[in-house]
């Protein structure tokens, strides 16, 4: 839920008139600098068991829904479909403008990931004189946070449902629903994860299974509001699906990662065939109903 907040608040904070690019990217690009600092920080976070459920909320958790794999497809699709009639454009500038979507959105996901794996390389000589400001976090301490964690997630969860269902404000109703709907994508992405990303495979099927049904489903969600008629209600229920449950389903930061740290070879493909699916049924789905039925302008 904290990086779906997260990512909904640098998205409206980065969204204004003449951005030079989408509020989304600078999610991307900040849940890769924190996964690429916890990969490789070894002061506040050593390496024993207690730490590694609290690094795996932190990366899994916290970093894998604040960035989002379904929202980079979808942002190249509304890139080349240019669906508002009041500003057409020529084939050749859609061309351009996925390519630009594309590019722009991996390279800063990549720089961003080396970017935080070397500031977590440089903790160990973070001193003011001779004082360290970098230490170990003890045991105790994980626990407690561990704890605290725990029901602030379930306290936080039940407020925020309270909340969304008596509120009449659309936005809020909105962010409510996404926030609700988190924590499902989040789970449902991290048994994929578990079952499917073993050393022993070709490439990690489990975040290929969660990016693409992700994306597949927030294709699907994109739709329905733009060819028919929906309550008001109803289009905060499916925002908060598309970014609360498709958006903590599918993430950048884990991708690029796993890319990082694959032989090249597997990289490639796997990289290529994520892409290529993914862009595929934003393609084939929103674009045969933009295309062909229409869209409803919005």
């Amino acid at each position: 839920m904290l990086g779906t907040l997260a990512r909904l608040g640098l998205a409206a904070l980065n969204t204004y008139p003449n951005t030079p690019f989408t509020g989304i990217v600078w999610a991307q690009i900040v849940g890769c600098i924190i996964m690429g600092f916890a990969q490789t920080e070894t002061v506040f976070f050593p390496r024993p068991k207690h730490n590694a459920v609290l690094l795996l909320a932190i990366t899994t958790g916290f970093c894998g829904s604040l960035t989002t794999f379904s929202s980079w497809m979808l942002e190249m699709f509304t890139a080349m479909a240019n669906l508002d009639p009041f500003q057409p454009r020529g084939r050749g500038d859609s061309f351009l403008a996925v390519v630009s979507t594309f590019t722009l959105t991996i390279s800063m996901a990549f720089s961003s990931l080396l970017f935080g794996k070397q500031l977590g390389k440089s903790t160990t000589h973070w001193k003011i004189g001779g004082f360290r400001l970098a230490r170990a976090i003890p045991m105790h301490t994980h626990l407690i946070v561990r704890g605290l964690l725990l029901l602030l997630a379930v306290g936080f969860f039940v407020g925020i449902s309270i909340y969304t269902a008596y509120t009449k404000d659309i936005t809020h109703r909105g962010i409510g629903f996404s926030l609700i709907f988190s924590p499902f994508g989040a789970t449902l992405r991290l048994y994929l994860s578990r079952w499917f990303n073993s050393p022993k495979y070709y490439m990690p099927y489990g975040t290929l299974m969660a990016n693409l049904l992700g994306t597949l489903l927030i294709a699907i969600v994109y739709m329905i509001p733009r060819i028919t008629h929906c309550s008001p209600v109803s289009q905060s229920v499916l925002y908060g699906f598309q970014n609360g449950f498709c958006g903590c389903l599918t993430t950048l930061s884990t991708f690029v990662n796993e890319l990082y740290n694959m032989p090249t070879k597997r990289a490639y493909i796997y990289f290529i065939l994520s892409v290529a699916i993914g862009f595929s049924f934003c393609v084939v789905i929103d674009g045969a109903t933009a295309w062909g039925h229409g869209y409803n302008v919005r």
